[in-house]
């Protein structure tokens, strides 16, 4: 299958690499490098937090979180205990341990709101069984008390983004419904550029951030996502509009050769 026209885009840089150059959605990238001593050195001279993420990889699964405070280092993943350094260089041997030979991307931490010591960002679902990109809709993601990642499959609960936003920040209603607008307003603008590289896409699911002083941030774009997560939407009807627009999907995949192929 002709790159263009892939189904699926499963590298994070190259994601990246297709919105970077974007006008409206420039302020909304965290900044993201290969990952390298150097350019963990050099997100770290400008950010506190950083996190280490396969550059192929779904669910939080092997991602990273490096804290610096002072002179001390921190590195923190989910299943292993939290470790202190005193140079990155030590750091790094434990990050390329772990990496076990495979690509990863270093991105710049966000200071995501939280609800106590549970983080939470936000899922939104875009579908395209035709010729339309459908703004299906959004959930909040509520990690696990003090761990780092909030997927589902790692222990994450599903919160309303209304619920979310009134419980973690102490933002009016104005300030509420804007934010819930550009949640969506980004979205769209995702989806419509990744489209003009990939025009194969038909799904995509967007986790974004809110920062603490509410700014939108677009973390991720993940380009086979679950959907499990919108059986808990407040609209009781979705799930099954949800269903509906992947049996379409669906069937016009199979109609086209090759249609499983992944790069």
């Amino acid at each position: 299958m002709e790159p263009r026209h892939r189904l699926y885009v499963s590298s994070k840089w190259e994601k990246h690499s297709a919105l970077m150059n974007e006008l409206l959605l420039k302020d909304a990238l965290p900044r993201m490098e290969r990952l390298s001593l150097q350019s963990l050195r050099d997100l770290l001279e400008e950010f506190d937090t950083v996190y280490v993420k396969p550059e192929h990889g779904m669910g939080g699964r092997g991602v990273m979180k490096v804290s610096r405070s002072n002179k001390q280092l921190t590195l923190d993943q989910q299943g292993y205990p939290v470790r202190n350094f005193s140079t990155l260089q030590a750091l790094y041997r434990v990050i390329r341990h772990r990496k076990r030979g495979r690509r990863y991307v270093a991105q710049q931490g966000i200071e995501l709101i939280r609800n106590g010591d549970r983080l939470i960002d936000f899922r939104v679902l875009l579908m395209k069984p035709g010729s339309v990109w459908h703004c299906m809709g959004a959930m909040g993601k509520m990690a696990p008390p003090a761990q780092i990642t909030t997927n589902r499959t790692r222990g994450g609960e599903p919160i309303t983004v209304r619920h979310a936003l009134a419980t973690a920040t102490d933002f009016d209603e104005d300030r509420i419904e804007k934010i819930e607008y550009e949640l969506i307003a980004i979205s769209r603008h995702v989806a419509g550029a990744l489209s003009e590289s990939y025009p194969g896409l038909r799904c995509l699911g967007l986790d974004l951030a809110v920062d603490q002083d509410g700014k939108v941030w677009l973390l991720e774009a993940n380009t086979a996502p679950g959907v499990q997560l919108f059986k808990h939407h407040e609209n009781d009807k979705l799930y099954a509009k949800i269903s509906h627009f992947r049996r379409k999907i669906n069937s016009r995949r199979r109609r086209r050769p090759n249609s499983k192929k992944k790069i």
